[in-house]
């Protein structure tokens, strides 16, 4: 890499870990794992996906026991997601995102567009 482009690489990670948006994006992040019941209600959700994705493979996903699992997994989703904290963090995340998309659009928008050869990536 030449020594231009990495000024121009490390110009860009200092100016990233200054903009509001990613630093309000570290801050939400930090309440929500520091919060007790976020923390309950996100081992909750982990232990409720186990669940599922076990039932799914012993029995099938369109078995009573799977669908009984995916309610469990939906109500712990829906409870952890209504977290005020996670509210927040939600949004702080598409805030933040929003400006990385920019960011690659920019550095490799040109890449993306460009025709495929020999066939699809997706």
């Amino acid at each position: 890499m030449n020594e231009k482009t990495l000024e121009c690489l490390k110009s860009l990670s200092c100016a990233l870990n200054e903009d509001k948006r990613i630093l309000s994006l570290s801050l939400e992040e930090e309440k929500a794992l520091n919060n007790e019941e976020v923390r309950d209600l996100s081992k909750k959700l982990k232990d409720a996906a186990n669940e599922y994705e076990e039932a799914c493979r012993l029995y099938g996903e369109e078995s009573k026991e799977a669908l009984s699992s995916r309610k469990k997994l939906h109500a712990a989703k829906l409870a952890l997601d209504s977290k005020p904290e996670c509210l927040s963090y939600s949004k702080a995340l598409a805030e933040a995102n929003s400006l990385l998309w920019k960011i690659e659009d920019i550095l490799f928008g040109d890449i993306k567009k460009a025709p495929r050869i020999g066939g699809s990536r997706d």
